[in-house]
């Protein structure tokens, strides 16, 4: 079931008994928890196993009148307890109940995940472009100020919900236009960022074509299990910036965003990295990226192999 399906069942008042909602975007995935509570208009009753609900589905003892929605949430026990998938719609359906399983993430290869493929939702991180409409809903900032903060929140709804109310806290107590609470919050370090972290040492290694931590640092990523295409995204981003600092090649950072739309915080965080590679070297590097990203989905490189073929062939 998609998203469009979902709220089309939710709307309508059409709603199923089951419901199995998963995905990164847990704000709106909770949002729609309750939206499925209040258009059934039943008792909502938490439970921590499926099994249990099971057995009470049953129960003499359970009044066969009068709806329930139950909500469960990371029953790991459930998506391999076959045993209960056969006919947990059709109890659910006979006591008017609604289950709601709501699960970080599922395994899309499982028999779980197939057996119940048209009851599962996934909901994905929002696009740039869609967390952008949902911000300028919230709060007056300027695109470029949208795009810091959608920046520094890693795209994470939740986070930038969380980051516009203390913006408007802000407003209203000190009388101030969106875009100069906005930079208040960032001047004070009222806007959480995360920590740079390990990987960003990896990054800094690479962009300073620093050779004597590049590989311990490699090796250092390696052993936590952070992703490599991950660190193939930051790389192209911050080349990206590079370049266009580069070409333009005037100090004046408010013609430099005119010309090139990037944001000041992007041009901040490439700043001392400007000049360690040349432009056609930039080009060369963002031509690797493209061609390791590729390599990695396509199977022709392992992971691993597509970033030390990277590294050999730009620093």
């Amino acid at each position: 079931m998609n998203l469009v399906e979902l709220k089309k069942s939710i709307d309508s008042g059409e709603l199923r008994n089951l419901y199995i909602l998963t995905g990164q975007e847990f704000t709106i995935l909770n949002a729609y928890i309750e939206k499925i509570v209040n258009a059934s208009g039943a008792k909502r009753v938490k439970s921590d196993s499926v099994y249990q609900i099971y057995r009470n589905l049953d129960s003499r003892s359970l009044l066969s009148t009068g709806k329930t929605v139950y909500v469960v949430r990371e029953d790991k026990e459930f998506l391999t307890a076959e045993s209960l998938w056969k006919d947990i719609e059709s109890k659910l359906k006979a006591r008017q109940a609604v289950l709601i399983l709501k699960y970080d993430s599922i395994d899309s290869r499982s028999k779980f995940s197939k057996h119940f493929d048209d009851y599962i939702t996934v909901f994905e991180r929002l696009s740039d472009v869609v967390l952008k409409k949902y911000v300028f809903k919230e709060v007056n900032l300027s695109p470029e100020n949208v795009d810091d903060l959608i920046e520094i929140c890693g795209s994470n709804y939740g986070r930038i919900l969380l980051e516009i109310d203390k913006i408007k806290h802000v407003m209203h107590s000190y009388n101030l236009s969106a875009n100069d609470s906005y930079k208040l919050c960032i001047s004070a370090n009222a806007i959480y960022k995360e920590p740079a972290g390990q990987l960003a040492d990896l990054v800094d290694s690479i962009l300073t074509r620093n050779y004597r931590t590049v590989y311990k640092r490699l090796e250092e990523a390696r052993l936590r299990g952070d992703n490599e295409l991950y660190l193939l995204s930051i790389l192209h981003n911050n080349i990206k910036t590079l370049l266009q600092i580069q070409t333009f090649g005037n100090s004046d950072n408010k013609k430099l965003i005119q010309a090139t739309g990037l944001s000041q915080y992007q041009i901040n965080s490439c700043t001392k990295y400007i000049n360690r590679y040349s432009c056609e070297e930039l080009v060369t590097f963002m031509k690797y990226i493209k061609y390791c990203d590729e390599s990695i989905k396509n199977g022709l490189f392992a992971a691993d192999f597509a970033v030390d073929y990277l590294i050999v062939n730009v620093i």
